[in-house]
């Protein structure tokens, strides 16, 4: 038996739980900010306190002593603070925002730089936590109840005694159960439609004694065990949310606007996969509203609205995809030039004809962008490209709403989960495939008559727009067989569309992606296969590279 101890699961331990104690300092002092010259709220401070002195005994066990010792004379400016409240003023403020970027960048940085060079701020810090003057009644009051806190927090194995609900498990194990139940679901499949056959093979149920029953329990117990994993893997989208009141309020600063960030469905529950994919999109979203969206204070207020811009960040559930908005009530997006800038980048010809949701659509081209002057934070033309490859690669869908004067709005449709999705079963040249619902737009019954060829493009007009259509045989290259095609199913990837002509629509069904095996090579046009009930490979259509 070794004595050896796993210092890198102890190092990711560490970073996770302090993360979360960095995320209560910022939100603490975002609360502090708000309150503005009202009474200090005293059991927040005490609060984060508790919080700090977690983080602080943690570090030390860790051997971070640079870290331990600035958090301890940040615990004492707060504790400073419940003595004199009066104290917290703005510079204070600005300089403990300061201090929390500070102390998130050291631990962040522990696994390549365990013992940073903190002397000046621990020493500013200091500075701050010196008070030589008689401490108020009511300071020593709030002051003894921190320390009551910390002391309640130091109680030995206080917590040994206690149980916990909560069990922290990789996640690549809950990728092996996910896929575990996969393979169930394929059996249960191929069970029912076993039971299905012989039934109508014999004609008769009584036959078969229990066998149906047993299966159909067998089918409930499958799907209630697949929910239940899929719901193991799922957060809440506040996980992604709580990022971003501290960016905000720190580049509305730097920008010289006002800003108010305002969360709507935060309980929204997405796979741990799609969060984590998520974080970057929404940072590029948020800081172009910031950026290009909402005005200057006095500029707003001469257009008669209120100072402070505002952003609305929300998300909610649509049957298996999560729907996010970015919502601002800044200038809106100005048509005419973004397109002009296009022109000039080259990027379209100064001929080409749109119309103004495929102008808006411009401002997701690489290199594209209407700044004038490069910043830290915008003109070089990436970030909202980026957002568009994310959310391309997760077979998601963004559409760009925008009102002159009024403000913008993006809307993001993402696939709640990605092992296993619900799919269109499509034919065509008497083949089936699986097209994931996640792309699906729509389905609608099209006449050939009604295809019209542009620049030697096939093209519909469907609902006042004009849509390219691709051939789904074409794509995959097998052979036509001749009839009549009578379906066009409409796709979706980040902001294009496209019309996927197929030969007829066989109905929706869960599906398990299986992923082909590396000796195929690259087949345009398929992503992976996935297993029907009565056995037959089908293949899973790659709509990202058809669109």
């Amino acid at each position: 038996m070794s004595d050896a101890i796993d210092t890198s699961a102890l190092l990711k331990d560490y970073l996770d739980d302090a993360a979360r104690h960095i995320d209560v300092l910022d939100s603490a002092l975002l609360s502090l900010e708000r309150l503005g010259d009202a009474e200090l709220d005293s059991g927040l401070v005490t609060s984060l306190l508790g919080s700090l002195h977690t983080l602080k005994g943690n570090s030390g066990m860790m051997g971070f002593s640079t870290i331990q010792k600035f958090i301890h004379q940040l615990e004492s400016v707060f504790k400073r603070l419940l003595d004199r409240p009066g104290l917290l003023t703005r510079e204070t403020l600005d300089a403990l925002f300061d201090a929390a970027t500070v102390l998130r960048n050291a631990v962040e940085q522990v696994g390549s730089n365990p013992e940073p060079d903190l002397s000046q701020e621990t020493a500013f810090l200091e500075s701050l936590a010196i008070d030589s003057r008689t401490a108020a009644v009511k300071g020593r009051q709030g002051r003894k109840k921190a320390e009551a806190h910390i002391k309640d927090d130091l109680r030995p194995e206080a917590a040994a005694v206690g149980q916990t609900n909560t069990l922290r498990v990789d996640f690549e194990r809950l990728d092996h159960l996910l896929n575990l139940t996969g393979e169930l679901v394929i059996h249960k499949t191929k069970l029912n439609q076993i039971v299905k056959n012989l039934e109508d093979f014999v004609g008769a149920e009584e036959f078969f004694g229990e066998l149906p029953g047993v299966a159909q329990q067998i089918d409930k117990t499958t799907a209630e065990l697949q929910e239940a994993i899929m719901r193991v893997r799922m957060l809440p989208i506040k996980h992604v949310f709580q990022r971003f009141p501290r960016m905000v309020r720190d580049m509305a600063k730097q920008k010289g606007k006002e800003v108010e960030l305002a969360f709507f469905g935060e309980e929204t529950e997405i796979d741990k996969t799609v969060i984590d994919a998520l974080g970057e999109p929404l940072i590029h979203l948020i800081r172009n509203s910031i950026d290009h969206g909402i005005e200057p204070p006095d500029e707003r207020v001469r257009a008669g609205k209120p100072r402070a811009g505002s952003i609305h960040l929300s998300a909610r559930q649509e049957s298996s995809h999560i729907v996010i908005s970015v919502n601002d009530d800044g200038a809106g997006m100005n048509a005419e030039r973004i397109r002009q800038k296009a022109v000039e980048k080259g990027l379209i010809s100064p001929e080409q004809q749109l119309t103004e949701q495929d102008t808006y659509n411009l401002i997701f081209l690489p290199g594209f962008s209407t700044v004038e002057n490069v910043t830290e934070t915008s003109g070089r033309g990436v970030g909202l490209d980026v957002v568009k490859k994310v959310i391309s690669d997760f077979n998601g869908i963004i559409e760009v709403n925008s009102r002159a004067g009024l403000g913008t709005e993006f809307v993001l449709k993402m696939p709640l989960t990605l092992a296993i999705i619900p799919a269109l079963l499509v034919e065509t040249s008497g083949e089936l495939y699986a097209i994931p619902l996640s792309a699906v737009i729509e389905s609608v019954k099209i006449d050939p008559s009604e295809i019209h060829r542009v620049d030697g493009k096939e093209v519909v007009q469907l609902r006042g727009s004009v849509l390219h259509i691709k051939r789904l045989d074409n794509i995959l290259g097998i052979p036509h067989k001749e009839q009549r095609r009578n379906y066009m199913v409409v796709l979706g990837r980040a902001e294009k569309r496209v019309g996927l002509i197929v030969d007829s629509l066989r109905g929706q069904q869960e599906v398990v992606i299986k992923a082909l095996d590396d000796y195929l090579g690259e087949t345009f046009g398929i992503s992976g296969a996935t297993i029907l009930g009565d056995g037959r490979v089908v293949l899973i259509i790659d709509t990202a590279r058809i669109v």
